[in-house]
């Protein structure tokens, strides 16, 4: 009796230890790819950035708004045709494009760093139980 519980204790930690290993694996191959994705979306994002600049130099956004701080009194007045030229002038594509890479820089890091934290916790956790036996 007592061989066959040994046994069996055995094999149940071999049989957990290759589930945590498997466990391990896939969160070190998640990690990867969304720390490869969060790389990428970091090099997209600057270059996006370049071109919103280039695309606000090109446009009349800025000098419409700094007529804002020389000229208040006129903004105000022609409020209306104001805001039509603010909308009109803005890089909508180029702003949309930061915006949207942004966003994937943020859920890719997010991503990246909670499998990263939960790969921690299992080699620790799998430290913990291999020194209790």
């Amino acid at each position: 009796m007592g061989r066959k519980r040994i046994k069996d204790r055995l094999f149940k930690r071999i049989t957990d230890r290759i589930r945590s290993e498997e466990k391990l694996l896939t969160l070190r191959r998640r990690t990867i790819l969304f720390s490869l994705a969060s790389g990428v979306s970091t090099v997209a994002f600057v270059g996006f950035c370049f071109l919103l600049q280039s695309a606000l130099v090109q446009s009349e956004l800025l000098r419409a708004l700094s007529l804002v701080f020389s000229d208040p009194e006129a903004v105000l007045m022609n409020w209306r045709d104001f805001g039509l030229l603010v909308l009109e002038s803005t890089p909508a594509v180029s702003l949309a494009g930061v915006f949207a890479v942004l966003f994937l820089l943020i859920l890719s890091a997010g991503y990246a760093v909670r499998y990263f934290a939960k790969m921690i916790s299992l080699v620790r956790q799998t430290r913990m139980h291999s020194h209790e036996y």
